[in-house]
């Protein structure tokens, strides 16, 4: 059994990786181990520290996820591959979700009209990532879509739409092509 290590912001980042995997990775021969941070601050300040934890847990492989947030990419990359250097676990990616992971989330129509039983699919943008704050737009999709009468919740909805949401729309979104190659080439 794979024993994946992941460190993320929060919680519901580390269920929205757990469903993915499991969609990508074809066997369930896997267990993840996590750390969730509660914040891009102290994810940054332990990570090698909890990379080094999931290490000694058996972790062979590591995935550490932040959001781009409004910060620069090549500038946030490299600060967290300083911040993990040197890295314990040699199969290891940075995956950067621009802006947030909830971008991702807003790329199956079909999965936010079963997660949260609408009456119709709602419309969504062509590449989410393009959105400045994801999550808030989410939520409001949600509210205005369901007649306001549904609330968008990530920590509570995430890892359903994960779970609901299809690997070929995700491939929508150009920073979730990193986290599928990385699952499928490095998870054996």
């Amino acid at each position: 059994m794979t024993r994946i290590g992941v460190i993320a912001e929060d919680s519901s980042d580390v269920d929205v990786a757990k469903e993915l995997i499991k969609k990508i990775k074809s066997s369930n021969s896997f267990c993840v181990r996590h750390f969730a941070a509660d914040g891009c601050g102290k994810l940054r300040n332990k990570c090698r520290a909890w990379a080094h934890q999931l290490h000694l847990k058996g972790c062979s492989v590591l995935l550490l996820i932040h959001d781009l947030d409004k910060r620069k990419l090549a500038q946030l990359r490299g600060d967290l591959i300083a911040a993990l250097s040197p890295c314990p676990i040699a199969k290891h990616a940075i995956i950067i979700p621009i802006e947030e992971i909830e971008a991702w989330l807003m790329c199956d129509a079909k999965a936010l009209k079963r997660v949260f039983s609408l009456k119709k699919s709602p419309n969504l943008p062509g590449n989410p990532e393009y959105l400045v704050s994801p999550k808030e737009k989410l939520e409001s999709l949600i509210w205005r879509v369901s007649g306001k009468t549904k609330r968008y919740i990530n920590t509570v909805h995430n890892a359903a739409i994960a779970k609901q949401a299809t690997v070929s729309s995700l491939r929508k979104c150009p920073a979730f092509h990193e986290f599928e190659r990385f699952v499928k080439t490095e998870l054996n």
